[in-house]
């Protein structure tokens, strides 16, 4: 007589419910929460106070080439010049340059709240275009014999970029503004190599740099914006709603079962809030500091088995998701100072050259007279590294080791910040 296989469903059954039980009994629950101090500060500028829509209008006039998209190779990079194209594509773009200007003459822009951690801001890419453009006028000036024009189009360059990190926007705000910083900070280092002006006038330009670090500030309440958007798109996964274009009802359904199973909202939203006070914390201590503590964290991670048994595998994952960009911040705080204060200290090398035929021993030589202060590395916090017989200035950089000490003379990571000092 043959055997009758053993059904299976109700081993099945049992063992879904056993794992449902076992994910329940590990979520647990938390004590009393506040968050309130991690809330974004936003106070609504009016219109004759924000520089918004002056700025929105000098996008829409932008007359753009595709060609400058290009890293190099183009018409208007440093080393494919072409003098006749740049004064046409400057032509084309006058009004857009003119209300850039105006949009400059606001004391801030703030941009519309962010409605969602999902959002698409379309706007961002202007933001890079109209900076290039008045880049490439400022260059224009300086290749034309106006190089203190040149220099003051860049610095208006810096400023743009600082206010647009206090704009009240998102992480992703203020990463596109400290690029368009970066932008007009190596143009101006490209003009201090080749410029002529007396060295009264370069030490002018430090001054009128100095005011424009990187805007802590602005880079806090962009976290805390990144937090509240993050805080509210856990509340609607623990619904079952997905921002999604196809949330369906079914897609409704079946992601609240599994959000029953693998989501844990008051763990997810502790550990939530844990990152952003570790991620603001850290832009408030020295960059190796905060580095050693997230080697410690990194060292803790779990198996995959034991983060779908933890009872809060989607949350952890989501988690996971935000602590990349979120620790990175104050890395990228500190590439943004580390280029600012490098760039500065150019300008005061070259007004000490310009002076006395000869670069300085140390940079403690240039203060007060061409510098406000010893520059700092960001990263360790100890003076930039200065090798005149080099002809070097630079950081340690994030992985906190002297490029020239592991590399020699020809420093190899992305992560290293080295100038080098140009002009003779």
């Amino acid at each position: 007589m043959p055997r009758r296989s053993p059904n299976i469903v109700p081993l099945v059954g049992l063992g879904l419910a056993g794992l449902m039980l076992w994910c329940w009994l590990r979520q647990g629950h938390s004590g009393t929460f506040s968050d309130a101090d991690l809330l974004p500060v936003r106070q609504e500028l009016t219109g004759n106070a924000n520089g918004w829509n002056t700025l929105l209008s000098a996008a829409d006039n932008l007359r753009w080439s595709p060609e400058l998209s290009k890293r190099s190779g183009h018409f208007a990079a440093p080393e494919t010049w072409d003098s006749s194209r740049v004064a046409a594509f400057l032509d084309e773009n006058q009004e857009t340059l003119h209300q850039f200007e105006s949009a400059l003459a606001y004391d801030r822009f703030q941009v519309p709240p962010p409605q969602s951690a999902v959002e698409d801001y379309e706007y961002l890419s202007n933001w890079r275009c109209l900076a290039t453009v008045a880049l490439i006028r400022a260059e224009d000036q300086f290749r034309r014999g106006e190089e203190a024009e040149g220099f003051r189009a860049a610095l208006e360059v810096v400023r743009f970029g600082h206010r647009l990190q206090e704009s009240d926007g998102t992480l992703i705000h203020y990463w596109i503004a400290t690029s368009i910083r970066h932008q007009a900070l190596d143009r101006i280092r490209w003009m201090t190599a080749r410029t002529t002006l007396p060295p009264e006038t370069l030490i002018e330009f430090v001054r009128a740099l100095e005011p424009y670090a990187s805007s802590t500030s602005g880079l806090v309440n962009a976290l805390k914006t990144e937090y509240k958007l993050a805080k509210e798109f856990l509340a609607e996964m623990a619904q079952g709603r997905i921002p999604t274009e196809t949330n369906s009802p079914l897609d409704q359904v079946a992601f609240r079962f599994g959000s029953r199973l693998f989501l844990n909202v008051e763990r997810s939203r502790d550990r939530l809030a844990e990152l952003c006070r570790t991620s603001l914390a850290d832009l408030e201590r020295p960059y190796a500091a905060g580095a050693a503590t997230r080697v410690k964290q990194d060292e803790g991670e779990r198996s995959r088995l034991e983060l779908m048994l933890s009872g809060n595998a989607v949350g952890e994952l989501m988690l996971d998701l935000l602590a990349h960009p979120w620790e990175r911040a104050a890395a990228v705080k500190c590439r943004d100072n580390v280029r600012h204060r490098s760039t500065m200290s150019i300008l005061a090398l070259k007004a000490f050259h310009a002076r006395n035929g000869h670069l300085p021993r140390h940079l403690d030589l240039l203060v007060p007279e061409f510098l406000p202060a010893v520059p700092i590395d960001d990263f360790d916090g100890q003076p930039l590294r200065y090798r005149p017989e080099d002809r070097l200035l630079y950081s340690v950089g994030a992985d906190l080791t002297d490029p020239l000490e592991r590399d020699g003379d020809a420093p190899r990571s992305r992560s290293d910040l080295v100038f080098r000092i140009e002009f003779n």
